[in-house]
């Protein structure tokens, strides 16, 4: 997946007033400008960068869930609405 289009992604999450939506977005663009830094290709980052980025974010978000108490479910219900997310990405 190229960064440019979780970038029009998110300002367009940003115009619906989408919150939800974009904060997740959000989180996988800034992992994917994070690794790309951290890989030396601020400018030019690569689809597989990006791709990367967004599974482990995936990973992450599934282990928040398996982890997080059921009784909390104003914070199960925002893991499953991030995974759902970043699924349509994956």
């Amino acid at each position: 997946m190229e960064l440019k289009k979780l970038q029009q992604d998110m300002i367009a999450a940003m115009k619906a007033k989408d919150k939800a939506r974009k904060d997740a977005i959000s989180t996988l663009y800034g992992a994917a400008k994070q690794l790309g830094i951290d890989k030396g290709c601020r400018e030019e980052i690569p689809e597989e960068l990006v791709d990367q980025a967004i599974m482990s974010e995936l990973k992450a978000v599934r282990e928040q869930i398996e982890t997080c108490p059921k009784d909390r479910t104003e914070l199960l219900d925002e893991f499953n609405f991030k995974l759902k997310v970043f699924e349509e990405y994956a």
